[in-house]
Order: C-alpha cells, then structure tokens, then sequence
C-alpha cells in the first residue's frame, strides 16, 4: 500500500518528535539517577538507544536531530547549558 508524500512526511515528524522525547525522558533520568561516575564523561548511555533506533528508521539527518535535540533539552533540564563542558 502506498501513502502520499505528505502522509510519509507527517509520520517522520512524529517520529521524530516521540523518539526525542523518550531520548530526552531517558538522559534526563540517566542524569539524575547517575550523577556522579568514578571516570568523568563515563555514562551508562541509555538515551542513545532512541537515536540508533531513529538512524535505522529515518536517517542520519533525523537520528542527527534527535541527537542534538537530547543534547540540548537535557541540559537545559539538568542546569548544565551554561557549563563550560558544553562550550566544548
């Protein structure tokens, strides 16, 4: 069965959008529930299961999105935006 383009676009947005938010949800508890790790940068992780799973289902560009979006919405949650690891 073949759906229009704009429904294919439609179901990528989603997509996208329900894959950050649970990438988020799960580096934001990563990041409360494990704040402190003998090794610094060393994290368990989790929250790169939902851009692998959006590189497999919608491409680099969106698993790129879901990436940067995690990145960026984690620490503005946790307070860590202004830090000087994310001038980095």
């Amino acid at each position: 069965m073949r759906y229009p383009a704009d429904s294919l676009r439609s179901r990528d947005l989603t997509l996208t959008a329900l894959l950050l938010a649970c990438a988020t949800a799960l580096g934001y508890v990563e990041a409360v529930l494990f704040p402190a790790m003998p090794l610094p940068g060393f994290k368990l992780g989790l929250a790169n299961v939902a851009v692998v799973i959006a590189l497999v289902m919608l491409g680099p560009a969106r698993a790129g999105v879901v990436s940067l979006g995690r990145v960026l919405l984690v620490a503005l949650a946790t307070g860590t935006l202004g830090s000087p690891t994310m001038a980095l």
